[in-house]
């Protein structure tokens, strides 16, 4: 705003208008020129968009015609590729045929001169392969005649001592059967009577020492009560009621 809505207006003051009114003119004033500078730069954007179609019409009709240029270009380079491939494709197997045949004719010769050297050399090693099996049939015959009776006498031998062997063992065997029978009724015995003895020790010594005693008696001074718990444990009959000393 040009001016303050404190400060009055400078102008005359319009006849029956309220001084509300008149303190806003100013603003009234800014406001129409602001309503006119943007009104002068929708003007111009109207202008600039008019601008940017007619540029766009002259850059799609110059794309237009560069796409059909290039569209021409490729067509063309693509008939002088799939020229020049079928060129060197017909080259290539023209050039395969003959490294074929030429591949076939090496062959050919080569499994030819392979075959007779294989030929000459499978001869010579029959006839090496022959001799040796004549010389090894006939040491393998001598070796066997001589280990045929060799092995006949040690396998008479080792019989006779495997025999012998045999009934040495046997009676070991019998001999340690009968030695570990008696240890173990030894053992059986000796268990026995090592579990036995305490018991029948301490049987004697109780029946001895309730024959010899009084009822009343305690070798380990204990009381009434006490003696009563023993002998109920040992089977023994209670000490009897007894008047006291007071009484």
């Amino acid at each position: 705003m040009s001016a303050s809505t404190d400060v009055p207006s400078t102008n005359f003051p319009v006849s029956g208008a309220s001084p509300n009114v008149e303190v806003m003119e100013d603003n009234l004033h800014t406001a129409y020129m602001n309503c006119g500078r943007l009104s002068g730069g929708l003007a111009r954007l109207h202008s600039t968009s008019s601008s940017f179609k007619l540029i766009a019409a002259r850059n799609d009709k110059i794309a237009t015609g560069s796409a059909e240029s290039i569209a021409r270009v490729l067509i063309a380079a693509h008939e002088d590729v799939k020229e020049h491939l079928l060129s060197v494709r017909n080259k290539f197997e023209e050039e395969c045929d003959q490294l074929r045949n030429r591949l076939d004719q090496e062959l050919d010769h080569a499994h030819s001169t392979m075959k007779a050297r294989i030929g000459k050399e499978m001869m010579f090693a029959n006839a090496a392969i022959g001799r040796k099996l004549e010389w090894s049939v006939m040491t393998v015959n001598a070796t066997l005649q001589e280990a045929s009776s060799t092995t006949r006498d040690e396998l008479q031998d080792a019989m006779d001592s495997l025999s012998e062997c045999g009934s040495g063992l046997q009676r070991d065997i019998n001999e340690t059967e009968s030695r570990y029978m008696r240890s173990l009724a030894h053992i059986v015995m000796g268990n026995a009577w090592s579990s036995a003895l305490p018991e029948a020790m301490r049987v004697m010594q109780q029946t001895s020492r309730d024959q010899n005693l009084p009822p009343l008696y305690d070798p380990n001074g204990n009381d009434r009560q006490t003696f009563n718990a023993e002998a109920s444990r040992n089977g023994r009959p209670p000490a009897p009621e007894t008047v006291e000393a007071e009484q």
